[in-house]
Parts: C-alpha cells; structure tokens; sequence
C-alpha cells in the first residue's frame, strides 16, 4: 500500500491521496473506485484520515482509508472496504 510505503520513508502519513498521486506512489486508476458510476476524472473517490498522523503514534484499530459512502449509494454497491492503520482491509 502506498501509504504505507510513505510512512516508512517519511515517519508521518502523507497530507493527502492526491499528494501520493502526485508524487508518483499511485496512478489515478488507484484513487478510483471501480464502484462509482459517476467518476470524474482527476477526482479523488475514497476518505482518508491520516492526514498529520506519524506512524509511531497511528491507531491500528482506526481507518486510514476507506470507500466513501455516498458514491455507494445503489444496492448494487453498498459493500465497502477500509484500510485501517495497521494497514489490514475490513468490509461491511
């Protein structure tokens, strides 16, 4: 996982998803949900709640990342995945 890969070079998670898009740790297919029928490009489609968090003190129980439940709107696609800080996927 990209941030992952960022905390252990930086110490601390990065400000943002679109900041590990930007400097090359993702490609925009990552930051899409394959769930979303109303994407735009250059949009961002999951939350993220690691901005300011170091990695010594992260939470291991919290979400870092997770599917954004307003694009998970039809039945179709009520499932959603989280990354949590221990960098392990939940579902629900």
């Amino acid at each position: 996982m990209a941030c992952e890969q960022y905390s252990n070079e930086f110490d601390v998670f990065p400000e943002s998803l679109e900041q590990l898009r930007d400097l090359g740790y993702v490609g925009e297919k990552d930051l899409t949900c394959a769930g979303n029928p109303w994407h735009n490009p250059g949009d961002v489609d999951y939350l993220y709640f690691g901005r300011g968090v170091r990695k010594s003190e992260a939470d291991p129980d919290k979400i870092l990342a997770g599917d954004d439940p307003e694009l998970h709107r039809t039945y179709s696609a009520r499932r959603r995945s989280h990354a949590l800080f221990d960098f392990s996927v939940t579902s629900d």
